[in-house]
C-alpha cells in the first residue's frame, strides 16, 4: 500500500489569494490541493476554475505547479500575467528518502 501524498491536504488557503481561494471552495467545493488537481481532470471543472482565476493562464500555471510539486510532469510555457499565489516564500524541497515538503514565509 503506498502511503498518501501530505501535498495533497494543503488547503487552498494556505497557497491562494483568499479571494481565489474562497471562490473555489464555494463555488466548486474545492479545498485541497488534492481536490484542485482532481477537479482540474474534468473539461467542464477546468473551464469553471479558469473562470475563477484573474485569467485562464493564470489558473493554468497555479494547477501546474500544484500537480508539479506531486510529481507530474506540468511544465508551464510562460508566466500568465498576475499573480494567484499569497505574499510570502513558498518553496518545494525533495530528497530522494522522503516526500516533497512545502514550507511557507507569509509576509505580515
Amino acid at each position: 500500500m503506498f502511503d498518501r501524498n501530505p501535498i495533497l491536504d494543503v488547503p487552498l488557503t494556505s497557497l491562494f489569494r483568499a479571494e481565489i481561494a474562497l471562490s473555489l471552495q464555494q463555488v466548486l467545493r474545492v479545498y485541497t490541493i488534492g481536490n484542485l488537481v482532481d477537479a482540474w481532470q474534468d473539461p467542464r471543472e477546468q473551464r469553471r476554475i479558469e473562470q475563477l482565476f484573474e485569467n485562464p493562464d493564470q489558473a493554468r500555471h497555479a494547477v501546474g505547479v500544484c500537480a508539479a510539486w506531486l510529481g507530474f510532469d506540468a511544465t508551464v510555457s510562460h508566466l500568465p500575467t498576475g499573480d494567484p499565489w499569497l505574499a510570502g516564500t513558498i518553496s518545494v524541497s525533495t530528497t530522494a528518502a522522503t516526500l516533497p515538503s512545502v514550507s511557507m514565509e507569509l509576509d505580515g
